[in-house]
């Protein structure tokens, strides 16, 4: 029996040391779980648009090239933006350095990622069969707040879903 299985590797809000794990992951999925019938297709995302790496396919070799051939730390442009606002290279630290609220930033990085997820799934949509999209990512941070958690990207959240649902797509996040 045959499986589409698309990696979706987010390396937008990823450190280095978390890109490096998703890569060492996806290569354990590649050689221990892949069957010989299953097509294996590789995107990713950084803060440009989504970039299908390489199609599908059915050469483990090709996979694992693939993805042994990220350039780690490359698309992490957002990873190291939330929590202080401040930057590293701005002089001394007098301790009266100005802390940021991450709500916002949150809000828009969390839309982001699942914009990114629908995006994906938009392109699976093409495919008749039931599809799996493997999410590597640093995850979802939900944010508080007097409506509850995670409530501001409940929309985008489920745009996402529906789409999901839609073009029979199941999500499984790394």
């Amino acid at each position: 029996d045959r499986r589409l299985v698309a990696m979706l590797f987010d390396f937008s809000t990823m450190a280095t040391a978390e890109q490096a794990r998703a890569q060492k992951s996806a290569l354990e999925f590649l050689q221990k779980q892949l069957k010989p019938a299953d097509l294996v297709a590789i995107m990713t995302a950084g803060t440009g648009p989504l970039k299908i790496n390489q199609d599908f396919t059915d050469d483990k070799d090709r996979l694992e090239e693939v993805v042994k051939g990220f350039n780690l730390g490359e698309a992490s442009d957002l990873a190291g933006l939330s929590g202080n606002g401040g930057d590293s290279s701005s002089g001394e630290d007098t301790g009266a350095a100005f802390n940021a609220d991450e709500t916002e930033f949150n809000i828009f990085n969390n839309d982001r990622k699942l914009v990114t997820i629908q995006s994906a799934v938009k392109m699976l949509s093409a495919f008749p069969e039931k599809k799996a999209l493997i999410y590597f990512s640093s995850g979802l941070e939900q944010t508080s707040g007097s409506a509850g958690l995670g409530n501001d990207n409940q929309a985008q959240l489920e745009s996402a879903v529906n789409a999901a649902k839609r073009a029979n797509v199941s999500l499984y996040p790394i």
